[in-house]
């Protein structure tokens, strides 16, 4: 009977070790963002790329809290007639690096109903922007320790105009 339950683990061992790692064209975790060439900055540093976290996990925020990250990108918003039609939400992910640096910037957005739509190129173009110039970000820290973090801001957009601001 030894001999049977050897040549069992033999040849599961056998036919486990000759399987072959498929790629996936899925990221590993729901909402990971991979790096993009044509998109992001290829002087983007991170301290771990196989350990990016989400931002109320680690605490990572705006110098001053989010009230002051409310207040900047409000002071920066300037009304544009070219903009009256803009309604919807507009979600902006990223991630913010250990060093408090951001990029990969990805764009959601979606009508009241949060049914898919498209806000004009120019319009989303403008708001990225306003998110990218935002330099007074605080990586997030536990237990001493700096990490990568996802971060996101979502603009109700009314009017051409930012209603509200969210986290």
């Amino acid at each position: 009977m030894k001999i049977y339950t050897c040549i069992f683990i033999i040849l599961n061992l056998l036919i486990l070790g000759s399987c072959k790692k498929v790629e996936s064209k899925f990221p590993e975790n729901i909402g990971d963002i991979n790096f993009d060439p044509s998109l992001d900055r290829k002087d983007f540093n991170l301290c771990d790329s196989k350990n990016i976290v989400q931002y109320y996990s680690v605490n990572t925020d705006y110098k001053d809290g989010r009230k002051a990250l409310y207040e900047e990108i409000y002071d920066k918003f300037r009304f544009n007639n070219d903009y009256i039609t803009q309604s919807g939400i507009l979600t902006v992910r990223f991630v913010v690096n250990c060093e408090g640096k951001t990029d990969r910037f990805r764009v959601m957005e979606v009508d009241k109903n949060y049914q898919e739509k498209k806000f004009s190129p120019t319009f989303k173009t403008y708001i990225v922007d306003i998110i990218k110039s935002l330099s007074d970000w605080i990586p997030g820290e536990k237990d001493g320790k700096k990490y990568d973090s996802y971060m996101y801001i979502t603009m109700q957009i009314g009017d051409g105009m930012i209603k509200t601001i969210t986290p």
